[in-house]
């Protein structure tokens, strides 16, 4: 953002900090939580701050943006107790038959990475695919995509962190 955008937005958004600390609050109950949905809404906020067509309705927008992001978060932990709950019963299953530890593992390591996957845009979906399911090189890659091998590799390269950084999380 320009200059002169980041001090039009200072000006505009942030004497709105102190009500969206207090609907963040509202809605978690929690100080240190609310502190975080704040800073996410304002970093949102600051990387749409030019779709803001009306500034006069900043408020409403901000927390529009808030809610967005307590909605996303709560679906997010939602998400993420229900996978947990997943793996312990698998795992309670595996304790009931012996042996199978290593087939319900890579059941679940493979579920994850299908998650991960479809998390990503398709075109490096695709990439992927071509790379590690299909296995064909850079050259067969570039020659059905039209991308050439350097696009090729900074795209796999990138695609494949996306997809750690979602099993790390």
């Amino acid at each position: 953002m320009t200059t002169a955008l980041s001090l039009q937005f200072e000006s505009t958004v942030l004497p709105h900090r102190e009500g969206l600390t207090r609907a963040a609050l509202a809605l978690t109950r929690d100080a240190a939580e609310a502190q975080d949905l704040v800073q996410e809404t304002l970093l949102r906020a600051y990387t749409r701050f030019s779709q803001l067509r009306e500034p006069g309705a900043v408020g409403g927008w901000l927390r529009r943006i808030l809610r967005s992001v307590f909605l996303n978060r709560r679906e997010s932990k939602l998400c993420r107790a229900a996978h947990e709950e997943r793996l312990q019963e698998t795992w309670a299953e595996a304790a009931i038959v012996p042996g199978v530890e290593s087939e319900v593992l890579t059941r679940v390591e493979a579920d994850a990475v299908l998650a991960a996957l479809a998390r990503l845009p398709e075109e490096s979906r695709n990439l992927l695919w071509l790379a590690h399911v299909e296995e064909r090189d850079y050259r067969d890659i570039s020659a059905r995509t039209g991308l050439s091998r350097d696009v090729i590799k900074a795209r796999l390269y990138r695609a494949r962190q996306q997809v750690r950084a979602t099993l790390a999380a």
